[in-house]
């Protein structure tokens, strides 16, 4: 089964495909901000609580390429509280 695009998102950005091996900060639609490294071959993924990166589900790398989901620039980076 394809998946088709939310509304409002162009054909053109769906889907969209990053190498399972991206790393970056991201904020998805209901702003949660989580990022993702590579230590080694191994992805982790962890969220922003107030001004604490905390482990979060390796499930979450999916909203990666969620067409919502929005990769911070590295100047919004470094506005982060930590």
């Amino acid at each position: 089964m394809q998946r088709t695009p939310e509304a409002g998102v162009r054909p053109v950005d769906w889907p969209r495909v990053l190498p399972v091996s991206d790393t970056g900060v991201y904020k998805t639609q209901a702003g949660v901000i989580f990022r993702v490294t590579n230590d080694d071959g191994h992805l982790k993924v962890e969220t922003l609580h107030e001004e604490e990166w905390k482990a979060a589900p390796i499930g979450m790398l999916g909203l990666r390429v969620a067409p919502t989901t929005q990769r911070l620039t590295s100047r919004q980076i470094l506005r982060l509280p930590v």
